[in-house]
Parts: structure tokens; sequence; C-alpha cells
């Protein structure tokens, strides 16, 4: 980031159609257990640890770039992001104003991050009991086993400083 924007560069194996991909991100603003809302929106019947509930939840697909939050059962939605889906660098890119977020520099934030099938529409694909398809974890197998509870159970703290920058 710097003092402006909190930039997010997601990477993905195979973009094949920017109308595919759905990345969600938690982010927790105070880091306090059990404080925020648990639920992924965009009905990805999934969760985030207690410890990582998030204040906002930060969307990005070809339909959406903004945000959901703030904090417990808060699910306005705020268009916030400039974003771009890249097919042929299998990425998506997104900058978000840290004055959404009303967060001040230095802070530390956590995130949790999942993936799932875009269904046109703005919201997750429908599969079976959780949509997230990918997350970010430390499961040496597939995603299934750290998800299958409809709970993305790893988070990371990031610290930013008065800069914006990555510590």
């Amino acid at each position: 980031g710097d003092t402006n924007y909190l930039f997010l560069l997601a990477v993905f194996r195979d973009i094949t159609t920017d109308a595919a991909p759905y990345l969600a991100v938690g982010m927790d603003t105070n880091r306090v257990s059990g404080s925020g809302e648990k639920w992924f929106g965009g009905i990805a019947d999934a969760q985030m640890d207690t410890e990582a509930w998030r204040e906002y939840e930060l969307v990005l697909n070809s339909n959406k770039g903004g945000y959901f939050g703030t904090g417990a059962g808060q699910w306005n939605w705020t268009e916030a992001a400039t974003r771009s889906i890249s097919t042929t660098y299998d990425a998506i890119e997104a900058r978000y104003a840290w004055t959404e977020f009303k967060v001040t520099l230095p802070v530390t934030l956590r995130f949790t991050a999942i993936t799932a099938r875009h269904n046109g529409s703005g919201n997750t694909q429908d599969l079976y009991q959780c949509n997230a398809l990918d997350a970010i974890n430390t499961v040496t197998d597939n995603t299934w086993v750290d998800v299958q509870d409809s709970v993305a159970n790893y988070y990371f703290d990031v610290n930013f400083n008065a800069n914006g920058r990555v510590n």
C-alpha cells in the first residue's frame, strides 16, 4: 500500500475467463477474538476462524469490487474498489482507499482469504456445503481438508507502517 490506498494482488493458476473468479478477503481490523462477523458473504457458506472474524470483507469479481462491513451482522455493500481481472497474467488486483476502513496507519490487520467460482451475478456458485474452492492455508493436502467444516481456519497478520507499506 501507500498512505492513501491498500493494494491487493491475487495470483491464480489459470484464469480462463474474467467472469469465473470470486475472491473474498476477511479483514479483521481490531484482532479481538470473537468480535465482528464470522460468515463470508456472497452466499459462500464459509466462516472465518473465531480469532479472525471480520470487520470488513473485501470482495472482487467481474460484477463487484468493494466490501461488506462493518462488524457482526453487517451485510451492507459498498462499491469501493478499483479492480482488474487479467486472464493474461492470471491475476486479480485492486485498490481500496484506507479511509473506507476507518483505520489509522500504522496498523496491523488480520486477513482470511478464500476463492470461489463466481455465479455471474455477484455471488459464489453454489457447490456443496461450503463454496470455497481454495483458501490461503497451511494444509498440505487439498483445500477441502481445511474448509469441509465450512470454516477457513487459517489467517495471517500484516503490519503496515505509517507510509502504508508492509513491514
